[in-house]
C-alpha cells in the first residue's frame, strides 16, 4: 500500500497510508494556497480517493495542477532565479581554507556557479541580473553534518525552513525514521518545501540496542531492530540483504552505533562499500575502541567525546547504556584534559586514510550548563571536564591533519554557527571552522564534487554575510540572504 507523509492535525511527521489519512484529513479541506506543503499532502490524499472512487470530487485537483505548473515554470527557468546572476564587488570566502578574496564577481547561471572573477576586470553579459554586494561577504552554503531531524517534536517544514534561512543548505541526518526523511528529502530537492537538501543514514547495531527508546520511536510499525533503516545485526544476518534494504530507503550511508564486534564491523563496512554506501560510525562502537573502529575501514568517526575510550586498554562495556551512562562519566575526571595527547597515533592514521571526525562539541557544551542528570549518569561537572578534554582533542586532530566536520547533533534546531564558534574557541581559525561546516562536510557526505565550496561547476549554494567572519567567527550569524541552487531566500538570523 502506498505511503503518504501526513501533515495534518496532531499527526505531523507521521507516515500514513491513504486509508489512514481518510480518517485524519476531512474531504474538501484544502485551502487556496497551492504552495502549501499541508495542502499538497491533503490534496494527494484527495486525488488518490478520486482515482479509486470516481464519484468523489474536490477542489484539490486544481490546487495540484497549479502546483505542478509552478514546478514546471521553475524547471524551465521561469521561476525565481534568473538564468544569469552576477554578484558583484563581494569578498569571497570559498570554503577551501584559502584566504578571503575581496573585490570579486560570482557568476551564477541556471543555479550553478559559472565563474569567480576579479570585479575590476570582468564585464557582466547583456541580460544578466547584477547585484552589487559592496561591503558584504559570501561563503558557501553551510552544512550541518550531524542532526536527527525526526527527533523534532514540532512542524518539520518550519524547522527546515528556519535552518535554510539561517544559511544551512544541506544536512546529514545520522539516525531517524527514514520514511519521513525520504519524503522531506524528495520535497527539498524538488523545491516543494523551503529546506536544506537532506542526506541520511540507516543505523546498524547489535541486539542489546534494539530496546532503546530511540529505536522504538524511529521504527514505529516494525518490531524494534527489524526496520530497514534501524537493523539489529548479528553474525547470522545476511549482510548483502541487510545493506540492500538499508540502501533501498534512500540512505547515503550507514551509521554503526553500538554492540557490534570488530570482525562484524569489518564485514559490514566491506559490504556497504561494495554497494556504494558510505559508512560512518560512533568513534567508540562499544565494545570496540576507536583504533579498532578505524581499522574496520569506516569513512568517518562521530563524536569527539567518544574518543576518550582510546585511552583505555582494558575491556570496554558491550552496550551503549553501560558505556555511555555508566563507564564514560567515570572517565570524565578533572585531570582528563591532559590525556588527549594519547590520541596522536589515532589521528595520524585518520589523516593518512582521509577519515573525518564529526566533532559535535555542542553536546558537552550544552549539557555542562544544564540541570544535573539531564543524561543519566552524567553531572554538569563531568560534562564540563569532558568539554575541556574534547577541546584539546579537537585541536590535536586539526594539528594532525584530520578533516573536521561540524555538526550540532540533536534535532537541527541548534544553529550550525554555534558549533563553528566552539571550534574556534578550541583553537581553530575562522577559516578552518568555515571549511568544517562547508567543504569538509560535503566531502564527508560524498557530494564534495557538487557542494561545499565556491568554485566553477558547483551548485550555487551561497550565504551573504554583512560582516567579515574571518575577523570574528560570530559574524557567521549575520546572514543577509541565502541562495540555494541559484534561488534567493531571505534570512531569519541565527540566534
Amino acid at each position: 500500500m502506498r505511503i503518504i507523509y501526513s501533515r495534518a492535525g496532531n499527526h505531523a511527521g507521521v507516515l500514513r497510508t491513504p486509508l489512514e489519512m481518510r480518517r485524519i484529513v476531512p474531504l474538501g479541506s484544502a485551502s487556496s494556497a497551492a504552495g502549501s506543503g499541508r495542502n499538497r499532502v491533503r490534496c494527494t490524499h484527495q486525488l488518490w480517493l478520486n482515482m479509486r472512487y470516481p464519484h468523489l470530487r474536490s477542489s484539490c485537483v486544481a490546487v495540484l495542477v497549479a502546483f505542478a505548473l509552478a514546478l514546471n515554470a521553475r524547471a524551465q527557468g521561469m521561476g525565481d532565479a534568473p538564468q544569469t546572476l552576477v554578484l558583484k564587488n563581494v569578498t569571497v570566502i570559498d570554503g577551501t581554507g584559502a584566504p578571503a578574496r575581496p573585490g570579486q564577481v560570482v557568476v551564477v547561471e541556471n543555479g550553478v556557479i559559472a565563474g569567480v572573477h576579479p570585479a575590476d576586470t570582468w564585464e557582466a553579459p547583456d541580460g544578466a541580473e547584477v547585484v552589487d554586494l559592496s561591503g558584504h561577504f559570501v561563503i558557501p552554503g553551510m552544512i550541518n553534518g550531524h542532526v536527527h531531524l525526526t527527533a523534532h517534536r514540532g512542524d518539520p517544514e518550519a524547522l527546515l525552513s528556519g535552518m535554510l534561512r539561517q544559511g544551512v543548505t544541506a544536512v546529514r541526518d545520522l539516525g531517524g525514521d527514514t520514511r519521513t526523511l525520504a519524503v522531506l528529502a524528495r520535497d527539498a530537492r524538488l523545491g516543494m518545501i523551503d529546506s536544506p537538501n537532506i542526506y541520511f543514514a540507516a543505523n546498524f547495531f547489535g541486539p542489546a540496542f534494539a530496546s532503546d527508546p530511540r529505536v522504538r520511536f524511529s521504527s514505529m510499525g516494525y518490531e524494534p531492530g527489524t526496520a530497514p533503516w534501524a537493523q539489529t545485526i548479528t553474525d547470522e544476518v545476511d549482510l548483502a540483504l541487510a545493506v540492500a534494504e538499508a540502501r533501498g530507503t534512500g540512505a547515503t550511508g550507514l551509521k554503526l552505533y553500538t554492540s557490534l564486534d570488530q570482525p562484524l564491523l569489518g564485514r559490514i563496512v566491506e559490504e556497504a562499500h561494495r554497494q556504494g554506501l558510505k559508512v560512518w560510525a560512533h568513534a567508540t562502537v562499544f565494545p570496540v575502541a576507536p583504533r579498532n573502529v578505524l581499522a574496520a575501514g569506516v569513512d568517518g568517526l562521530e563524536h569527539t567525546f567518544l574518543l576518550l575510550a582510546e585511552n583505555h586498554n582494558g575491556q570496554l562495556p558491550t552496550t551503549w547504556a553501560a558505556g555511555f551512562h555508566e563507564w564514560l562519566p567515570g572517565q570524565a575526571t578533572p585531570g582528563v584534559a591532559g590525556s588527549s595527547e594519547a590520541l596522536a597515533p589515532l589521528f595520524a592514521e585518520m589523516a593518512a586514510r582521509d577519515v573525518h571526525l564529526g566533532t559535535t562539541l555542542h553536546i558537552s557544551h550544552r549539557l555542562a550548563r544544564m540541570e544535573p542528570e539531564v543524561e543519566r549518569g552524567w553531572s554538569p561537572s563531568a560534562w564540563a571536564n569532558q568539554e575541556a578534554w574534547e577541546c584539546k582533542a579537537t585541536k590535536a586532530a586539526r594539528d594532525a591533519g584530520v578533516a573536521l566536520v561540524a555538526g550540532t547533533d540533536f534535532d537541527g534546531s541548534i544553529p550550525i554557527q554555534a558549533e563553528m564558534e566552539l571550534l574556534v574557541g578550541c583553537g581553530l581559525t575562522p577559516l578552518e571552522a568555515i571549511t568544517a561546516a562547508t567543504l569538509a562536510a560535503a566531502e564527508a557526505i560524498g557530494v564534495g564534487e557538487r557542494l561545499g565550496s565556491i568554485e566553477p561547476g558547483k551548485v550555487a549554494d551561497l550565504v551573504v554575510l554583512s560582516s567579515d567572519p574571518t575577523d570574528n567567527i560570530l559574524n557567521v550569524r549575520n546572514v543577509i540572504r541565502v541562495m540555494k541552487a541559484g534561488r534567493w531566500y531571505e534570512s531569519v538570523g541565527a540566534e
